[in-house]
């Protein structure tokens, strides 16, 4: 499943099997742009982010997000964020 989360182009990718209905953590992410592995950590009381290893890029996002489903539907509400 690729998911594109920034207007720019930034896409994460899972190297597993992923559905739509499954939280976040599972399986291996990938930024797609530079091939980085993707960590997800919580960053707040509210809000958890995507963090590149590789060029260190970084997308904050709410930490009720927690299924595939429910961040492309932000996604779609914010200007920050995109789905396509």
């Amino acid at each position: 499943m690729n998911i594109q989360i920034t207007k720019q182009g930034d896409t994460i990718e899972t190297q597993s099997n992923v559905s739509a209905d499954m939280n976040l953590n599972y399986g291996l992410l990938s930024h797609r742009f530079c091939s980085g592995f993707i960590d997800i950590n919580q960053i707040s009381k509210t809000h958890q982010s995507f963090s590149c290893r590789r060029c260190n890029f970084r997308f904050v996002f709410p930490l009720v997000l927690n299924t595939w489903n429910k961040l492309r539907k932000y996604l779609k509400s914010t200007p920050n964020g995109r789905e396509g």
